[in-house]
């Protein structure tokens, strides 16, 4: 980019820190110029330089635009629900059992989803009460703000697509939504009971003064964008609004270790005013904190290094990991060369990393490490932790193809993440004895390979240890998918590459194949892309009433359930309902659909690596009604957990090597296969 373009470039990325107090570190820039694209299209603007101009000429007009853009809007309804059942217990119910007003501030409000399962419960409390939502005299404040003016509008319209309501329980959405219908199909909006309970405004956490006072404020992951500075300049405003008996939340994953001193920790990431919490506990305020005890013997724990260019997520990071106990924190590195020097000096057995860094990135640091002698086999399983949008879900692959064991969302819950799994559980499957076949993870275009020719190099099938829980066959007498007339395919942990290397192994004519992959739903479009690149396959996100075609892969994308219905053919039927086994799509849920099928018993179901258990029970089912089960085997497992749960369970027929899969299948790989697979 010539020089004119970068100062441009700059200058707006300077501006929206100024406004917003987010940093936007150097190595962000090329997120700045990918996100201000699309407007500058609609512009018909060419250059950035020609858009500083026109910002500079429109500022109060358009700079709501840039920081919507800039921002990151990551929500959804009861998001973080151990905290809302907090504020349930703590907050709503005494103040409406003794009917006094009540208050509660939603800092960080975005589009409005926070706000309003806030409502949903204060509505709910009132009923249990024998009251009316819409009258009760006290009155009802539920304040939103955010420093997006866009987000704002769109929460205090109280209209949300279908895809947005993921959190909703079938129940809640009956109650407290209105469906729309002709051009609004796909739409709800808000009950009209709650949205009169809440109020929203534009607020600038670092510009602004909040004057009223508030028996709760809500201000999570926003800190985790914020310099030192910044976050003691909002955390005091934040405190100004807060009523002396009043809660103060923040994100799970927010650099507020160590709060003020006025503070006294209630719960994760929950706090109160010292003298208003020792006055309501008296005696029992001893028993409610820890208690001196020498400290845990460091055996047996597992020893963590983070690295991560900023010490408040840094510190973030360590406190989570403290609080659950058996983690070792050995030590914590801002840069991947920092990181190096950390390795040496000690014993590691699981890292996180930060993709965002300065000098030199987390991708540069993994291909660095690829590229070594022994590449990722040799190197602690890795699991990223950092912020990335839809725009950068290519990134969040190329993780994987390099050899990541897992992604986890900065800015989520991060004692509730990575796919429905805790960050401790993360951690301890990535450096516990469940983890196979490392080399099979540490993939990508290394030495000028593909990923999918690097995964050819994997080594052939091996057989099941003794170790492993003994199937009936191991072997495939003949080809188990040529008669088939459905494939169905669950995976989690390690699956965007076991599917890459399982569907270039199939050969050009195959029975429909739908596929529930955990992955985070933003994620699903680039997966499906970077299928059919590497595996020459036709691979499309599947729609709800799709009618399924041969040689054709369909993903389930996220934040919805997928089932297969009988309907004038097999289609794909999609809802709403909430998560199954912590996941949504759960491949439980797919695999009893097609249980339930005319034809069943022309049904063959793969269920490969992954953590936790989803998918065992709904192969038990599958294969009781007929249909042929499959499991992958513990040695070309990723994370041996799914398939294990489902072997327990004897709901497995066949447990096959991944590189032995498409031969068991069809008898033959394509063109574009290993060569000299057994």
């Amino acid at each position: 980019m010539i020089a004119g373009e970068e100062a441009a470039v700059e200058a707006i990325a300077t501006l929206f820190t100024a406004r917003t107090g987010v940093e936007l570190r150097p190595n962000r820039r090329e997120l700045v110029r990918g996100r201000l694209a699309p407007r500058m299209r609609k512009l018909g603007l060419k250059s950035y330089q020609e858009y500083r101009k026109f910002l500079e000429t429109n500022l109060e007009r358009e700079l709501p635009h840039v920081l919507g853009l800039l921002t990151t809007h990551k929500t959804e309804f009861f998001r973080e629900a151990e905290q809302l059942e907090h504020r349930r217990e703590a907050v709503v119910k005494p103040t409406l059992a003794a009917r006094k007003p009540l208050r509660i501030w939603s800092a960080a409000a975005s589009t409005g989803e926070e706000a309003y399962s806030i409502a949903m419960i204060v509505a709910e409390e009132l009923i249990a009460l024998g009251l009316d939502p819409r009258r009760y005299s006290p009155g009802i404040t539920i304040l939103g703000t955010d420093v997006d003016a866009l987000s704002i509008a769109k929460a205090a319209n109280g209209v949300f697509a279908e895809r947005t309501l993921g959190g909703l329980t079938s129940q809640r959405l009956k109650a407290w939504f209105q469906s729309g219908s002709g051009p609004h199909v796909g739409y709800f909006r808000i009950h009209d009971a709650l949205h009169a309970m809440c109020r929203f405004e534009r607020f600038n956490l670092l510009e602004d003064q909040q004057n009223e006072k508030f028996d709760a404020v809500i201000c999570r992951n926003v800190f985790i964008y914020f310099t030192e500075p910044n976050i003691a300049r909002a955390t005091k405003g934040l405190l100004g609004a807060l009523r002396t008996e009043g809660h103060l939340y923040v994100g799970l994953s927010e650099p507020f270790a160590s709060p003020v001193s006025s503070l006294v920790t209630v719960g994760q990431s929950i706090y109160r005013h010292r003298l208003a919490a020792e006055g309501e506990q008296g005696s029992k305020a001893s028993k409610t904190s820890m208690p001196p005890q020498q400290e845990k013997a460091r055996t047996g724990n597992t020893r963590v290094l983070i690295v991560d260019d900023s010490r408040t997520v840094r510190l973030a990071l360590r406190s989570a990991l403290e609080k659950r106990g058996q983690f070792e924190i050995v030590a914590e590195a801002s840069c991947p060369r920092e990181a190096r020097k950390a390795l040496a000096a000690h014993k590691v057995d699981v890292m996180t990393l930060d993709i965002n860094m300065p000098e030199e990135s987390g991708i540069a640091y993994l291909e660095s490490v690829n590229a070594s002698p022994g590449g990722m086999s040799a190197h602690p399983p890795v699991v990223i932790i950092s912020s990335m949008n839809p725009e950068d879900a290519s990134i969040y692959l190329r993780c994987v193809e390099l050899g990541a064991f897992a992604y986890i969302e900065k800015t989520t819950n991060l004692a509730d993440a990575s796919l429905g799994l805790g960050l401790g559980e993360t951690l301890k499957a990535a450096a516990g004895p469940t983890l196979r076949s490392r080399s099979i993870r540490a993939s990508g275009e290394v030495s000028g390979k593909s990923s999918t020719d690097a995964l050819r190099s994997a080594p052939g099938p091996q057989p099941v240890s003794e170790s492993d829980l003994a199937l009936p066959k191991t072997k495939a007498p003949h080809p188990l998918g040529t008669e088939a007339a459905l494939m169905l395919v669950g995976s989690s942990t390690g699956g965007t590459v076991a599917l890459a290397q399982l569907f270039a192994d199939f050969p050009d004519a195959f029975p429909p194949v739908v596929v529930t992959q955990h992955i985070p739903a933003a994620f699903v479009p680039t997966l499906v892309q970077n299928l059919g690149q590497t595996t020459r396959k036709k691979v499309v996100a599947g729609a709800h009433g799709d009618l399924l075609d041969r040689s054709t892969i369909y993903i389930i994308p996220g934040n919805v359930h997928g089932r297969i219905v009988d309907s004038r053919g097999l289609r794909l039927e999609f809802s709403n309902d909430p998560a199954v086994n912590g996941h949504k799509p759960s491949v439980d849920i797919l695999f009893a659909s097609a249980a339930a099928l005319n034809r069943r018993n022309a049904v063959v179901a793969l269920l490969l690596t992954g953590m936790g258990d989803d998918g065992a029970q709904g192969l038990l089912k599958l294969k009781e009604a007929g249909a042929t089960t499959i499991c992958q085997d513990a040695a070309s497992c990723v994370v041996y957990g799914m398939p294990r749960a489902a072997v327990e369970l004897g709901a497995a027929m066949y447990q096959l090597n991944l590189n032995s899969l498409a031969v068991a299948l069809f008898g033959q790989v394509t063109a574009i296969s290993r060569k000299g697979v057994a």
